[in-house]
């Protein structure tokens, strides 16, 4: 299954399945991710530790982000959410953050 961002009830309806989720990156969130490495930690925070019995496989960064105002914000945000991943402990459950341009 796929989120392109953080949804409360989706997320809570998702607890205690075996479905695989991805979850994206919302775009407003970039900027402010890409240049601080504490909104990245509360972000993953917030969306992935608070739902540990969610069965989380990716987390997408910059969904349809080909060029324009926000792709300079792209490869910092993903670096970014990876450290986060990794210093909450989840790097072996999660998948690096994933680019997609569909």
């Amino acid at each position: 299954m796929r989120l392109y961002g953080p949804n409360r009830d989706a997320l809570e309806a998702l607890r205690g399945s075996n479905i695989e989720l991805m979850l994206g990156v919302e775009h407003e969130s970039l900027q402010d991710i890409s240049s601080n490495q504490a909104s990245a930690d509360d972000w993953v925070q917030n969306n992935v530790v608070n739902y540990g019995d969610v069965n989380f496989k990716y987390i997408a960064v910059g969904n349809e982000i080909e060029s324009g105002s926000l792709a300079p914000f792209v490869g910092p945000a993903m670096e970014k959410i990876q450290n986060a991943i990794s210093q909450a402990g989840l790097a072996n459950k999660i998948k690096s953050p994933l680019l997609f341009i569909l």
